[in-house]
């Protein structure tokens, strides 16, 4: 059988370590791509975890607003103190709704490495006062993938170490 030129045999042990290299690496940006863990809303429950963005890494929440007015949510880079960093993102909740139903509207990430982290999340009327923070903590994967909802009359005080916020029961 007469071989095309550009086909050349593997001759060495180190050619055939690259050549599987490179197609261990292409299946796994064809994974990637296609569907492995390319969407938090795609996420499989039982799929590994490549991304620190997909659900089996953070618990989606949705917070109850069962106060008189509107409230104003912001995730807190630590325990919302007062010299503390804001993220930008603002989730404003009317009187008696909850958040959206997206993913990445209000979460809390599962402990990692340190089994002490929580989401921060400042609560203030729309006026701009404050009221206490949510403290949110994600779920392990595998350990539900249900929606949790807190209400904002659970919520606490800012800055110091608290026991997360606990979910309303289903």
């Amino acid at each position: 059988m007469r071989r095309p030129a550009w086909f050349e045999p593997l001759d060495s042990a180190g050619e055939w370590i690259g050549f599987l290299g490179g197609v261990a690496t292409v299946a796994a940006l064809a994974w990637l791509v296609l569907g492995g863990a390319w969407s938090p809303r795609d996420a499989i429950p039982n799929r590994a975890c490549l991304r620190m963005s997909e659900t089996c890494m953070a618990s989606a929440y949705r917070v109850r607003n069962d106060t008189a007015g509107a409230v104003v949510l912001r995730e807190c880079a630590r325990r919302c103190g007062p010299r503390d960093a804001r993220y930008p993102k603002r989730v404003v909740v009317a009187a008696g709704q909850e958040t959206p139903a997206t993913v990445d509207a209000v979460i809390g990430w599962v402990p990692f490495f340190d089994v002490h982290v929580r989401d921060w999340w400042e609560v203030r009327t729309s006026a701009g006062r404050l009221l206490g923070c949510l403290v949110l903590a994600g779920r392990p994967h595998g350990q539900g993938g249900e929606r949790l909802v807190v209400a904002v009359s659970a919520r606490g005080p800012c800055g110091r170490a608290v026991a997360p916020t606990p979910p309303l029961a289903a």
